[in-house]
């Protein structure tokens, strides 16, 4: 059983406008405060963009074809409603990493890069994870996951996007703690990662 997305052009064209919508805050305020940034940054990404691409845009195109050729594993049930909650929790997720990203302003970058004489973020979403931005991603990768609604396309979106995550937040949280010291450490010692009260 395919997903309805890819059986139904009312589905398909609701799916496309979603995320292509959804993308364009994060677009524009990235640009935005890409402009607007101190010279005294440093990259210290490490490769972690690219690996984190190759992972979750891995997890992502691997889902979309297992959908597509493992109907066996298609949930059979309330296709429609998952579809619903499915956009539902995609949105919730999109709307997670663009409040992250809003409370971070200017310090918000797609590689990492560190200024230190930068303050460690502690408000918003920051009181209770240290990378809200990616538990949007995973809470969106999910949603998606729900649309497709098959078995495999649900462990290969997730698997993909949990470990080149978990590459980019070594990486970022390396960097903070030689950049901003023992301010980032102590932050650490009092919140989760990405995943409140489990990771």
């Amino acid at each position: 059983m395919l997903p309805l997305i890819f059986t139904t052009p009312l589905y398909t064209t609701i799916f496309v406008v979603v995320i292509v919508c959804s993308r364009i805050p994060e677009a524009v305020s990235t640009s935005w405060w890409r402009s607007h940034r101190g010279p005294t940054a440093q990259e210290k990404d490490r490769g972690s963009l690219i690996v984190l691409g190759i992972f979750s845009g891995g997890g992502v195109i691997g889902a979309l074809v297992l959908s597509a050729v493992w109907l066996n594993a298609a949930v059979p049930w309330y296709r429609l409603q998952l579809f619903s909650i499915g956009i539902v929790v995609y949105l919730i997720g999109i709307a997670l990493r663009f409040w992250a990203i809003v409370t971070l302003g200017r310090a918000f970058t797609t590689k990492v890069m560190v200024d230190d004489t930068q303050a460690v973020v502690q408000t918003g979403p920051y009181r209770v994870v240290r990378h809200p931005a990616y538990s949007g991603i995973l809470i969106s990768l999910l949603g998606v996951s729900l649309v497709l609604a098959n078995w495999a396309s649900l462990v290969a979106m997730l698997v993909g996007g949990v470990i080149g995550l978990l590459y980019r937040i070594k990486v970022e949280e390396r960097a903070l703690v030689e950049g901003l010291g023992q301010p980032y450490i102590y932050y650490m010692r009092h919140t989760w990662r990405f995943i409140p009260f489990i990771f």
